[in-house]
């Protein structure tokens, strides 16, 4: 406003007037301008109304001024001021929801509706985010299972109202391994024999199961026999390999017998697989050697069959009366001088049945030499019992006199 030398007043307290020179020396120029420490404020009001006067000290004049004031915009803030946040989940299907800002947005502009997006950070192929409150969510199936997933990634978060103005913050995401894969055995099976020569604490087989779960405890395999099942009192495990323990009652012949191992993972809730163990045992007589300090084969053979011991037992006793007899007979020849005795008959028929006759001692006793005692002669006569004639007790010079 413009009144040659005139002051002007203006009627309203955020506002004074200022003076500078006039462009003629008789007209001077008024700024209207804010009070010091002052400020507009187009969320509280964007209209002011003023009424400036000029007076001359005689005159006056008043004029209305209306002051517009434009919204130049203010960056929006979070509550609590954040400059990270951070998630952690297991590793799932795209669409699973990560999480929500634990932050609120406020603007001085009053504005309600703000624009979300993902800006940067290693993380931008895999998670998205609701443009209206920040929601984040899986873009697509993750699976830490695949070594080139990582566990942790990250994205830079923007919220930015309708003048472009904006606040950013990080989200960082921790996707950790999720138990979703069974124990897997190869081979599911294990064939293997067993004797009762097999020693305790032989291994006889070795199981290889394997878990495709990347970390621990999802990937560490446990195993053990099924409960209840009478056939797992034989063996023992011993890490991953299947040990003898109890063997003494086996028969030979027996099987194919089964017993069931499982294998479960670590994880908070276990998953198990299922190794069989497949074994027989066979014959004696197919028996494969062994290097355990164990009975000989053959002996455990003979102990075993009742009929081959009876019958060395009864052909020893028969040597045994054979050599006996036999052993007798020598004595009596020796002794007597015969080694079947019997009742003699007459001296012509005698050498038909008898070793020793009547007659026979009178030659015998020609050839005796003088210096053997006459009592042994007579002892032989004696000795000889009811079987031999009185004849034989004669002696030779009283034959030789008749």
């Amino acid at each position: 406003m413009r009144m040659s030398g005139f002051l002007i007043s203006v009627s309203i307290f955020l506002v004074q007037t200022v003076y500078c020179e006039t462009v003629t020396s008789t007209e001077r120029n008024a700024v209207v301008s804010l009070k010091l420490n002052e400020e507009f404020n187009y969320e509280g009001q964007d209209t002011y109304k003023i009424y400036a006067t000029a007076s001359d000290g005689v005159n006056s004049a008043s004029v209305l001024l209306t002051i517009q004031v434009v919204d130049i915009g203010e960056a929006p803030n979070m509550n609590p001021n954040t400059t990270s946040q951070s998630f952690i989940i297991e590793e799932n299907a795209a669409g699973t929801v990560i999480g929500s800002p634990s932050f609120t947005i406020e603007d001085l502009d009053n504005i309600e509706v703000h624009t979300w997006a993902i800006t940067g950070g290693n993380g931008t192929n895999y998670v998205s985010i609701n443009a209206n409150n920040g929601t984040i969510t899986l873009k697509s199936d993750y699976d830490r299972d695949d070594t080139s997933n990582a566990e942790d990634i990250y994205v830079d978060v923007s919220v930015t109202d309708k003048y472009g103005l904006s606040v950013t913050t990080t989200y960082l995401i921790s996707i950790t391994d999720r138990n979703d894969n069974i124990p897997v055995c190869s081979p599911s099976t294990y064939n293997f024999n067993v004797t009762r020569t097999t020693a305790i604490g032989t291994v006889l087989a070795s199981l290889t199961c394997t878990d495709a779960d990347i970390s621990s405890p999802n990937n560490q395999i446990t195993y053990a026999f099924q409960t209840g099942d009478p056939m797992s009192e034989y063996f023992n495990i011993s890490g991953s390999d299947i040990v003898s323990s109890y063997i003494l009652d086996f028969e030979y012949g027996g099987g194919p017998y089964t017993v069931f191992v499982y294998a479960a993972d670590g994880g908070n809730e276990p998953t198990t697989g299922t190794a069989t163990l497949s074994f027989t045992i066979p014959e004696a007589t197919t028996l494969p050697p062994t290097t355990t300090n164990v009975p000989n084969p053959s002996y455990d053979a003979l102990s075993s069959d009742n009929s081959l011991t009876m019958l060395l037992i009864t052909t020893a006793f028969i040597a045994a009366c054979v050599s006996g007899y036999v052993l007798i007979l020598c004595w009596r020849w020796n002794t007597f001088g015969q080694c079947l005795p019997k009742q003699c008959p007459d001296r012509s028929d005698c050498r038909k049945c008898c070793t020793c006759c009547p007659g026979d001692d009178i030659e015998k006793a020609m050839i005796v030499d003088s210096k053997v005692p006459s009592g042994f002669t007579e002892k032989k006569g004696m000795s000889l019992g009811p079987e031999a004639p009185n004849s034989r007790r004669k002696s030779p010079m009283s034959i030789f006199s008749k």
